[in-house]
């Protein structure tokens, strides 16, 4: 196909004269890609797996080994097909944003309640993130020194507020590649670690624990819920697209034209495919061998569940922890920026470009804010961890499934079966969280 340039989504009153592009300041700027397929899928990936990987073997435990692979599979396809829908329904509405996509479809108020239920949604995430982050940089600290202050969770929290300030502060998903591949190597060296642990020790499981072929537990709904969160990253798909070169709201064209949208639309694609399809690797292999070694008993932090291990094994744990740590500095600014760029699309005054909003001071402050509060709260109440991995199935499936399945329907007549099974699924999975959160708040009762 030839890749000559063209203009699909720029309206005829819209085209201006290449004199004009020229002397205009943010026209070149405002449309030269700063992504590219491997940049693109490497942060994705990095969105993808996160932490999850390492208790991904839970799904398992809580659905036994044939049902947790059909789990995985059906999530990464549903992952998949809502991504491919929210960029269709971007194309068609000639928006950027989910705030610009509903407000089209509906009105304004619709649009903010969206909007702030993203950066809601993508805040929990990164209070998740934080928690596991001080607890994973506590225990690291922890193999090495027993002093009260420098184990404590304030002290935890201080060194990676720090780091998690100066990357949320960027601007593109897209400069954040070279942490994100970082994370993703040390959360490779990681599972590495539990899957040599898990096949090199031995451990006697009485009968109840014994990992199971197929069966049906109440618990089989949970695993719906780790199944939909594992492989969400819908919310970063409107960035991606207009970091690859998508401009549907450009005033200015530059000479030559607007990248061909097709073209940008293949290539974010084929990195949201080659993501998905790595982390469904991944999630198989470090869910399933720690589930064989463990059965029904997968302790929730696999890394502490080895005990009675030779000397070089908790070496190798130790390092694992400490490698953990740094992936997951490198995931918060994927989930703190989204959370950060919400409030900044509500806010953002109408007549105001991309390029010029937020500055660079407002994005730093509003970093240290983000990042202070979550640290924060991640130190004082770190007992939520359990009620925010329930939102998997609630808030996410709103983003991931229902939001692209209403706004498909309404912008895109050939895609309205599609609609209607991304709305199915987000039901199914609506209600599989809301029953796991029930079912643990009473068994914790």
């Amino acid at each position: 196909m030839s890749r000559s340039r063209v203009e699909p989504l720029l309206l005829p009153e819209q085209q201006t004269s290449t004199t004009e592009t020229i002397n205009d300041p943010h026209a070149r700027r405002s449309v030269r890609p700063i992504a590219t397929l491997w940049g693109t899928a490497v942060v994705t990936l990095q969105n993808i797996v996160g932490v999850g990987t390492l208790s991904f073997a839970a799904a398992f435990s809580d659905a036994s080994l044939v049902p947790g692979v059909v789990v995985v599979f059906a999530s990464c396809a549903l992952g998949i097909l809502s991504s491919h829908t929210i960029v269709a329904c971007l194309e068609a509405s000639r928006q950027q944003t989910f705030l610009g996509v509903v407000e089209h479809l509906f009105n304004r108020k619709a649009a903010v309640a969206v909007e702030l239920a993203v950066g809601l949604t993508t805040l929990c995430s990164t209070l998740a993130y934080m928690i596991d982050i001080v607890d994973a940089l506590k225990d690291f600290i922890g193999a090495f020194t027993s002093d009260a202050a420098l184990t404590s969770r304030w002290f935890a929290a201080i060194c990676v507020c720090v780091p998690c300030v100066v990357l949320t502060s960027f601007r593109d998903l897209n400069r954040l590649k070279p942490y994100s591949a970082l994370g993703v190597l040390g959360l490779v060296f990681a599972s590495v670690v539990v899957c040599v642990l898990c096949l090199t020790t031995s451990l006697e499981l009485p009968d109840a624990d014994k990992p199971e072929l197929f069966a049906f537990h109440s618990d089989f709904f949970n695993s719906l819920s780790i199944g939909i969160l594992s492989f969400a990253m819908q919310y970063n798909v409107p960035r991606l697209f207009y970091e690859l070169g998508f401009r549907p709201r450009d005033t200015h064209a530059p000479p030559g034209g607007f990248p061909d949208v097709r073209e940008v639309k293949k290539t974010l694609f084929q990195a949201i495919v080659l993501a998905n399809l790595i982390a469904l690797t991944w999630y198989i292999v470090v869910g399933i061998i720690p589930y064989r070694h463990f059965g029904r008993s997968v302790p929730g932090d696999i890394i502490n569940g080895f005990h009675d291990v030779s000397p070089a094994d908790r070496n190798l744990m130790t390092a694992a922890r400490g490698v953990i740590v740094l992936s997951l500095i490198a995931a918060v600014p994927i989930t703190g920026t989204v959370a950060r760029d919400a409030v900044f699309n509500v806010c953002r005054p109408a007549d105001c470009a991309d390029e010029d909003w937020p500055g660079a001071k407002v994005r730093v402050l509003s970093s240290v804010t983000i990042i202070g509060v979550v640290g924060f709260v991640a130190v004082v109440f770190s007992d939520i961890e359990t009620a925010l991995s329930f939102k998997g199935s609630t808030f996410i499936a709103f983003i991931m499934l229902w939001l692209p399945a209403v706004a498909s329907y309404g912008l895109c007549p050939s895609r309205r079966l599609v609609s209607l099974v991304l709305l199915l699924a987000g039901f199914v999975c609506t209600g599989c969280g809301l029953f796991s959160a029930i079912h643990h708040a009473m068994h914790n009762d």
